[in-house]
């Protein structure tokens, strides 16, 4: 038999004395008897006058001090052991303490006493940082026996208190364990025993979630087991929940690690799962992420940016790489007109955009472009089909330019021969001319684009007329704008000339007073060769505007100029002292030009015409005087200042061309220009005269 001695240390006042007693104890183990198959809790050795106090419900083994013995007598009842042991059961209930006479031979004989304790909890349950009171058991003391101390023994067998009830005050899980009540009880013959009773206390504590698996990255496809280790007391229940949502299982849960496994991942399995401790003092929780690496989301927004004939630049959007970091990209692409080309595949590092050469012109090529992360696993592929731009077209060729009016001309030409393997139908054409003309400084050069490629021949408008055009023509397909053709001259023909412009018409003194001086200004663009001017006048009632002048109101007085000059002195017949309307118009070959704007002037004076009617006639009472009328002369040929009258007597009257010279009449009478007749006195009476203005 195994045995511990643990020395307790006990003080108490006996026959005013104080003594201090150490008393070992024997923790027994299992000590079966071979004989009775009774386990012992307790070996006593019996010595003379001993006394041995022993609780209910245990048993006790008693040993003869003298070892050769094998008689017991047991309250007078004698038994024979195999052995020199007695085990002495007292299991049985007891109301009330007895005291049983034991004795292994004639002189050795001890009695023990069975005493009845009040036991504490066999286990006591508190939470922790709460206070426990223990209290120790009580012992009904029986006749010769008496309680003389009582303490508490901690779990490691240190005194707690010296007390029999103390509390544990903030209780924590430390303080755990076998808490025991030592009672030392003495006879009336001093012997010395104990009783010992015990209780365990379980501190309860709140769930703690000591550890628990860090971000957990997977391949898809594969399994993972996510780890929670815990504490708690009572042992707490073990929940996993997925992203704050359902609880999951299996779980499996060894001593204090719970196990989550999970199976045959798919991206739907990424997110947090949570472990959860609980129980009844409180609950505790952590999450952690996993992560299901997938294949990479394609690449967006693939377009080609930049196409040549032999090239294609292309870029993208890389995606979502999957949890896991990308680091290839793959491009694929083939040719539809060269499937025995095959297809092309490049493998380059994490890029967005590439550049494809050496490309067949004026073809489609179908392009995939694919990602792939750090665990191989590859994305669908972004598909897009570009046709990589032709080759330019040749030059056509021009036949013919003809002048169709005289600022257009139609140019026909010969489109260029097209290879539909390498390049693109013309879509369009374009023309370039330029001008060279002496006697136009106005022409310019100029461009024509977008012409429908169906045409084969097109009018160019707006050009200037007589004037030479240096033209070209030009493909444009999807390839650029190809080669120009052969330059070709073409001549517009001349046009009627604009009118004239400053003109101005003034009188002329030095030359006569019928003559008029007119000067102008050529218009550029002449419009060809001028051959020459012509003027138009009419008199101011008669004047028409310059939109008139040529038609019904057109001018019966004209005067031709030679075409180098351009201003003149002229007398189409003029009328003294009236006002003229003139215009002037230039020629060409092609004819005669618009009129320039009216200019007016008026010519000099003259001689003023005879009067149409002269009246004579005398004043009754007034026999030496005549009274002369006369109307207005037309012409006036300028401004009338005064009328002069001239009489003579009948006997000398003479024809009017001979009133002024020799016989120029004696009487003559000044009259104001504005008057119209006279009164001339002192003339003989009763006498004829002949008069004139």
């Amino acid at each position: 038999m195994r045995e511990k001695n643990l020395p307790l240390h006990f003080t108490w006042q006996l026959s005013d004395q104080t003594v201090k007693v150490i008393i070992y104890f024997y923790m027994c183990g299992l000590f079966l008897h071979q004989a009775s198959g009774q386990v012992c809790l307790y070996n006593y050795t019996i010595s003379s006058g001993e006394t041995i106090v022993v609780t209910q419900n245990s048993s006790v083994c008693l040993l003869c001090s003298q070892t050769s013995s094998n008689q017991w007598t047991i309250s007078s009842v004698r038994y024979t052991p195999t052995l020199a042991s007695y085990i002495l059961d007292v299991s049985a209930p007891l109301t009330t303490l007895n005291a049983v006479p034991v004795k292994c031979t004639s002189t050795i004989q001890s009695t023990v006493f069975i005493a009845i304790p009040v036991y504490p909890p066999v286990v006591t349950f508190v939470n922790e940082s709460t206070t426990l009171s223990l209290i120790c058991s009580r012992v009904i003391s029986a006749s010769g026996l008496a309680v003389v101390d009582q303490a508490w023994l901690g779990p490691n067998g240190d005194t707690v208190s010296v007390f029999s009830n103390f509390d544990l005050t903030f209780v924590n899980r430390s303080r755990s364990g076998v808490y025991t009540c030592v009672t030392v009880l003495v006879s009336n013959s001093g012997s010395l025993t104990s009783v010992n009773t015990s209780t365990q206390v379980v501190v309860y504590y709140p769930p703690k979630i000591l550890s628990l698996q860090a971000d957990t990255y997977v391949i898809q496809g594969f399994s993972v087991q996510l780890k929670c280790a815990f504490d708690g007391l009572p042992v707490p229940t073990i929940t996993w929940s997925f992203s704050g949502g359902s609880i999951l299982l299996p779980i499996s849960i060894n001593l204090n690690v719970t196990v989550l496994t999970l199976m045959d991942l798919t991206g739907g399995n990424t997110g947090n799962y949570t472990c959860r401790a609980s129980n009844l003092v409180g609950n505790s929780a952590a999450s952690t992420q996993l992560f299901v690496q997938v294949p990479p989301s394609p690449p967006s927004g693939l377009n080609a940016f930049a196409v040549d004939k032999s090239s294609i630049s292309i870029r993208w959007t890389n995606g979502f790489d999957g949890y896991s970091p990308l680091v290839f990209v793959n491009i694929s692409y083939s040719v539809d007109r060269y499937p025995q080309d095959g297809i092309r595949v490049l493998s380059l590092p994490l890029i967005t955009s590439a550049n494809l050469s050496g490309l067949y012109p004026y073809s489609s090529y179908s392009i995939a472009v694919k990602l792939t992360n750090a665990v191989n696993l590859t994305s669908n592929p972004s598909n897009i089909v570009v046709t990589t731009l032709s080759l330019r077209p040749t030059s056509p060729s021009i036949t013919k330019i003809v002048s169709i009016t005289v600022n257009q001309l139609r140019i026909t030409w010969m489109p260029p021969f097209i290879n539909s393997s390498t390049t693109a139908p013309v879509d369009s054409w374009t023309a370039i001319y330029s001008c060279t003309s002496i006697i136009n400084s106005s022409c310019s050069s100029g461009v024509v684009t977008s012409i429908p490629s169906f045409n084969t021949s097109y009018v160019l408008s707006g050009l200037v007329n007589d004037t030479n055009y240096t033209i070209a023509i030009t493909g444009v397909n999807s390839g650029g704008v190809g080669d120009y053709s052969i330059p070709v001259v073409g001549l517009t023909t001349v046009d009627i000339p604009p009118p004239p412009v400053n003109f101005k018409l003034m009188y002329s003194p030095q030359t006569g007073s019928r003559f008029l001086s007119a000067s102008w200004s050529e218009t550029i663009p002449r419009n060809g060769i001028i051959t020459g001017y012509s003027i138009y006048c009419n008199t101011s009632a008669n004047q028409s505007y310059p939109e008139q002048v040529i038609g019904q109101n057109t001018p019966t007085i004209r005067s031709v100029v030679n075409a180098e000059t351009l201003n003149t002195v002229f007398n189409l017949n003029f009328t003294w002292f009236t006002q003229y309307s003139c215009y002037v118009t230039a020629n060409t070959s092609a004819g005669e030009g618009s009129p320039s704007m009216i200019a007016t002037a008026m010519t000099g004076e003259g001689v003023p015409s005879s009067s149409r009617a002269i009246f004579v006639s005398s004043i009754l009472g007034f026999p030496t005087n005549l009274v002369v009328n006369w109307s207005l002369p037309m012409p006036r040929n300028g401004i009338i200042t005064n009328y002069t009258v001239y009489c003579n007597t009948s006997e000398t009257q003479a024809y009017p061309e001979q009133v002024i010279g020799p016989n120029a009449p004696t009487i003559r009478s000044i009259v104001n220009g504005t008057t119209l007749a006279t009164t001339l006195t002192g003339l003989n009476p009763y006498t004829q005269y002949c008069c004139y203005v």
